[in-house]
């Protein structure tokens, strides 16, 4: 399901502010409202999207667990990785569970995953993983940057541009193979030929990214500072062309690209405004008014007055 870009950041906002209300209520209840919002806000902004728009960036709303809800990336033609860096922006609405944002599988193995949960954000590769503690249920959106080599197994987290775990020794010595099936939102059961049950992502994701290469903080800052950016195996422009399947919905991007113009005060670069990526439109801030001249009314000269003179004593005879 496509949803018209031409979509006022306002209503995208009121969407995710209704779903991410409705973790208060009953499970039934909570899944009952986010299928409304969904449904009425696809049906009042129904329409096509096109490749440039696409490269503008876009948000996926994935708003219920269920094992039909997944993009599958057939035409991502993954070759063998002996390092990588993953980074994406996401925001859960999912507290209770693991939440699987990207899986990659071969001949029924899952060979590397991505998984977040209220308080973790992981990486498996071949079927060892490492996870780290941090906070993220907090209804914003977060940045991550997951980097893993097969030279000694060495693994970084980042998570809103800031190293927060890292370590050796994550499925040494040995390759991701190529060839294999890329999935977001779901991964593969180790018993069956489906998706596992209650691992599926339920939330918002965006400009998810996959590098042959290991990239520094710096390079991390610079795929911050652009809504849509193009890793050389997974690009995320490319993801809204693929096989969107179940209630997943592509919305518009909650990043817009920062311009500002010489007499605006707005940053260049994004900055997070209560967890999101966005800033900015082409700002011009308003002349200032120049103080308006007054000129103090002339002061009346004082009124000259002459005592009346005093009249001399009367003289009496005794």
């Amino acid at each position: 399901m496509c949803l018209d870009f031409g979509v006022s950041q306002f209503l995208l906002n009121s969407l995710r502010s209704r779903i991410c209300a409705t973790k208060t209520l009953p499970a039934n209840a909570r899944k009952m409202e986010i299928f409304v919002a969904v449904l009425l806000t696809g049906m009042l902004l129904q329409g096509a999207s096109s490749q440039e728009q696409f490269e503008q960036g876009f948000d996926l709303l994935i708003p219920n667990k269920n094992v039909n809800n997944y993009v599958n990336l057939s035409g991502v033609d993954v070759a063998e990785l002996d390092k990588m860096t993953v980074c994406f922006w996401f925001q859960i609405m999912d507290n209770e569970t693991e939440l699987t944002v990207l899986s990659y599988a071969l001949d029924g193995n899952t060979e590397f995953a991505i998984f977040v949960a209220a308080e973790s954000l992981g990486l498996e590769v071949g079927g060892d993983s490492r996870a780290i503690d941090v906070q993220v249920d907090d209804n914003e959106y977060h940045n991550a940057c997951l980097l893993w080599s097969s030279a000694s197994g060495a693994w970084d987290i980042y998570v809103d541009r800031k190293l927060v775990g890292q370590g050796n020794g994550l499925n040494t010595d040995r390759s991701i193979p190529a060839e294999g099936s890329l999935i977001i939102g779901q991964r593969l059961s180790t018993d069956s030929e489906g998706f596992a049950e209650g691992f599926g992502f339920v939330g918002l994701l965006s400009d998810i990214n996959i590098f042959s290469e290991l990239l520094g903080s710096e390079r991390q800052l610079e795929l911050d500072q652009r809504c849509s950016n193009n890793g050389d195996v997974l690009a995320w422009f490319n993801v809204g062309n693929q096989g969107i399947n179940g209630d997943v919905v592509i919305v518009d991007p909650s990043c817009v690209q920062a311009t500002t113009t010489e007499s605006s005060t707005l940053p260049t670069t994004l900055q997070p405004d209560n967890g999101t990526t966005i800033i900015a439109v082409e700002t011009t801030l308003a002349p200032t008014e120049p103080p308006i001249e007054t000129t103090a009314a002339p002061t009346e000269p004082p009124v000259e007055t002459t005592a009346a003179p005093t009249e001399p004593p009367v003289e009496t005879n005794q």
